[in-house]
């Protein structure tokens, strides 16, 4: 166990440990960043800056917009006073350098235009690989609303259902939307009910592993802080032996009990709405925990800092994990001095094997026993 941590701290020079302090915006500095798509005419662009200007959605914003490599419309949004810079795109051709570049700069927002123009659904889709949380929509009356799947849902519904018969392709941009009832059902999420304004950082600590190990990583965190300012809200098991050793800890500001899978999509709902700047969780080995392993991944929550069993941490990054992984196997390997070289080989490929074939595997035990339930019903009627 020793190793990892020799591992960890010898790789400390050539993979730099992120600060969330550092990438977290001071208190002072209110700025938002958001990133303006043109998925549309560039006069429908032009319309929803100057309604960003009269009536402000964002708190001191810095606008950047990604537009079409052409020199007429490059030309068009040059020196435009709310634009801070301006991004030119081919296309498809270099879509992967810009699509890294982009999620990169980790904007806060990105807007959108739904306006119903042939030839611009390309850079929509773009728009959602992104990974930017929030984005806020345009139509084609430049009405805005920040994106669901309910509030795009309820659009298409009244677009198809206003829609004049016999109307050519250009019907949207004659039809007139009011997106109020919309607004009022989507409101920004930031703003929404249940989230209270906290100046600091928000962290949810998830108990993937023994009690024990939770309350050491507590002391490591209070001994050396990650965070500047943060509240910690801890999410564990609805075990009376668990909530005896977290009652009344100095460190938690507030503590939430599942039952295992019970009422998960409540859970998930409940806690992606509060949106924690981190979420903590613990990679030991304890059996037992995969489960809400998997539902860290699932929180939407931009960092994740990882405890392993030698109460060493460190941000979640697909190349630490698998680098983790490759030590953990290794180290395994030395210990079982019979196993065959080529066994231990085979070990991981075969992991990955069960991995990929795990979906189809699901899928037919979920067709078997949907027909035992149609022969069972079937059988009682």
């Amino acid at each position: 166990m020793s190793q990892i941590r020799d591992m960890l701290g010898s790789s400390a020079n050539s993979m730099p440990k992120p600060d969330i302090r550092a990438q977290s915006k001071p208190e002072h500095q209110a700025s938002e960043n958001i990133l303006i798509i043109q998925s549309a005419h560039p006069n429908c662009v032009l319309r929803a800056l100057e309604r960003l200007h009269k009536n402000p959605v964002f708190a001191n914003p810095r606008y950047t917009l990604l537009c079409r490599n052409r020199p007429e419309i490059l030309e068009f949004f040059q020196n435009h006073p709310m634009l801070a810079a301006i991004h030119g795109h081919s296309g498809a051709r270099a879509a992967w350098k810009m699509l890294h570049r982009l999620r990169a700069e980790r904007y806060d927002s990105v807007v959108l235009f739904f306006t119903g123009e042939p030839g611009h659904w390309k850079i929509i889709w773009f728009a959602f690989l992104l990974g930017i949380r929030h984005k806020l929509v345009f139509n084609e009356t430049n009405d805005c609303f920040y994106f669901t799947w309910k509030a795009t849902y309820s659009l298409i519904r009244h677009r198809l259902r206003n829609r004049p018969k016999g109307s050519g392709p250009n019907w949207t941009s004659r039809m007139h939307t009011s997106l109020g009832r919309l607004r009022r059902l989507v409101p920004r999420p930031a703003l929404q009910k249940g989230r209270e304004h906290y100046p600091g950082e928000r962290i949810l600590l998830l108990q993937t592993a023994e009690p024990a190990r939770v309350l050491r990583a507590l002391d490591r965190l209070q001994q050396t802080p990650l965070f500047s300012k943060p509240r910690y809200t801890l999410f564990c098991r609805a075990f009376s032996e668990v909530l005896e050793q977290f009652q009344n800890h100095p460190m938690l500001y507030e503590t939430r009990i599942h039952t295992r899978t019970h009422n998960s999509w409540n859970h998930l709902r409940s806690l992606r709405r509060e949106n924690f700047d981190a979420v903590v969780l613990f990679l030991t080995g304890d059996p037992g925990y995969w489960k809400i392993k998997c539902f860290a991944f699932l929180l939407g929550a931009r960092h994740k800092v990882i405890f392993n069993e030698n109460n060493d941490c460190f941000y979640f990054k697909w190349k630490a994990w698998f680098g983790l992984l490759v030590h953990r196997m290794a180290s395994r390997s030395k210990v079982s001095t019979h196993a065959r070289w080529s066994s231990q080989a085979a070990g991981f490929p075969l992991v990955l094997i069960k991995i990929l074939l795990f979906p189809f595997r699901f899928a037919w035990l979920l067709i078997v026993w949907l027909q035992l339930r149609r022969s069972a019903m079937k059988a009682s009627s």
